[in-house]
Protein backbone atom coordinates (compact mmCIF):
# COMPACT_ATOMS: atom_id res chain seq x y z
CA UNK A 1 0.00 0.00 0.00
CA UNK A 2 2.83 2.44 0.71
CA UNK A 3 4.01 2.14 -2.88
CA UNK A 4 0.62 2.79 -4.43
CA UNK A 5 -0.57 6.19 -5.57
CA UNK A 6 -3.70 6.63 -3.46
CA UNK A 7 -3.24 10.29 -2.53
CA UNK A 8 -6.54 11.31 -4.04
CA UNK A 9 -8.54 8.67 -2.17
CA UNK A 10 -10.18 9.52 1.15
CA UNK A 11 -10.03 5.97 2.49
CA UNK A 12 -7.48 3.21 2.45
CA UNK A 13 -7.85 0.51 -0.19
CA UNK A 14 -9.74 -1.86 2.10
CA UNK A 15 -12.06 0.94 3.34
CA UNK A 16 -11.27 0.05 6.96
CA UNK A 17 -9.82 3.44 7.90
CA UNK A 18 -10.85 6.92 6.96
CA UNK A 19 -7.89 9.19 6.18
CA UNK A 20 -9.47 12.13 8.05
CA UNK A 21 -9.93 9.97 11.15
CA UNK A 22 -6.29 8.89 11.01
CA UNK A 23 -5.07 12.47 10.61
CA UNK A 24 -7.36 13.68 13.41
CA UNK A 25 -6.17 10.95 15.77
CA UNK A 26 -2.51 11.58 14.94
CA UNK A 27 -2.98 15.32 15.48
CA UNK A 28 -4.58 14.67 18.88
CA UNK A 29 -1.63 12.49 19.90
CA UNK A 30 0.86 15.17 18.85
CA UNK A 31 -1.07 17.93 20.63
CA UNK A 32 -1.20 15.93 23.87
CA UNK A 33 2.54 15.27 23.64
CA UNK A 34 3.29 18.97 23.16
CA UNK A 35 0.96 19.92 26.01
CA UNK A 36 2.68 17.45 28.34
CA UNK A 37 6.12 18.67 27.25
CA UNK A 38 5.13 22.29 27.84
CA UNK A 39 3.69 21.61 31.29
CA UNK A 40 6.78 19.63 32.31
CA UNK A 41 9.10 22.32 30.93
CA UNK A 42 7.28 24.98 32.95
CA UNK A 43 7.55 22.83 36.10
CA UNK A 44 11.24 22.34 35.37
CA UNK A 45 11.77 26.08 34.97
CA UNK A 46 10.05 26.71 38.30
CA UNK A 47 12.18 24.07 40.05
CA UNK A 48 15.39 25.44 38.53
CA UNK A 49 14.49 29.01 39.53
CA UNK A 50 13.75 27.79 43.06
CA UNK A 51 17.15 26.13 43.17
CA UNK A 52 18.85 29.28 41.88
CA UNK A 53 17.16 31.41 44.53
CA UNK A 54 18.02 28.96 47.32
CA UNK A 55 20.73 26.51 46.24
CA UNK A 56 20.39 23.55 48.56
CA UNK A 57 21.01 19.89 47.85
CA UNK A 58 17.30 19.17 48.20
CA UNK A 59 16.38 21.94 45.74
CA UNK A 60 19.02 20.63 43.35
CA UNK A 61 17.54 17.13 43.46
CA UNK A 62 14.04 18.51 42.80
CA UNK A 63 15.34 20.60 39.88
CA UNK A 64 17.25 17.65 38.45
CA UNK A 65 14.21 15.37 38.65
CA UNK A 66 11.98 18.05 37.12
CA UNK A 67 14.40 18.42 34.21
CA UNK A 68 14.55 14.64 33.72
CA UNK A 69 10.74 14.51 33.68
CA UNK A 70 10.58 17.38 31.18
CA UNK A 71 13.20 15.75 28.98
CA UNK A 72 11.23 12.49 29.03
CA UNK A 73 8.03 14.14 27.79
CA UNK A 74 9.92 16.29 25.24
CA UNK A 75 11.78 13.31 23.74
CA UNK A 76 8.86 11.79 21.80
CA UNK A 77 8.04 15.18 20.27
CA UNK A 78 11.32 15.03 18.35
CA UNK A 79 9.61 12.57 15.99
CA UNK A 80 7.27 15.36 14.88
CA UNK A 81 10.03 17.82 13.99
CA UNK A 82 10.51 18.86 10.41
CA UNK A 83 13.50 20.64 8.86
CA UNK A 84 13.69 24.40 9.31
CA UNK A 85 11.23 24.48 12.21
CA UNK A 86 11.64 26.74 15.25
CA UNK A 87 13.89 24.28 17.06
CA UNK A 88 16.19 23.92 14.06
CA UNK A 89 16.20 27.60 13.14
CA UNK A 90 19.98 28.00 13.27
CA UNK A 91 19.62 31.32 15.07
CA UNK A 92 22.45 32.51 17.30
CA UNK A 93 20.80 30.95 20.33
CA UNK A 94 20.81 27.23 19.71
CA UNK A 95 17.38 26.19 20.99
CA UNK A 96 17.98 22.51 20.30
CA UNK A 97 20.95 22.49 22.67
CA UNK A 98 18.92 24.16 25.41
CA UNK A 99 16.26 21.47 25.14
CA UNK A 100 18.57 18.49 25.05
CA UNK A 101 21.11 19.21 27.76
CA UNK A 102 21.08 19.72 31.48
CA UNK A 103 20.98 23.50 32.09
CA UNK A 104 24.52 24.16 33.22
CA UNK A 105 24.31 27.92 32.79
Amino acid sequence: MSCSNDDDKTTLSDNSLDRDDVVSNYSAIILKNYQDAQADAQASKTAINTFISKPTQAAFEVAKQAWLTARESYGPSEAYRFANGPIDSGDTEEIEGLLNSWPLD
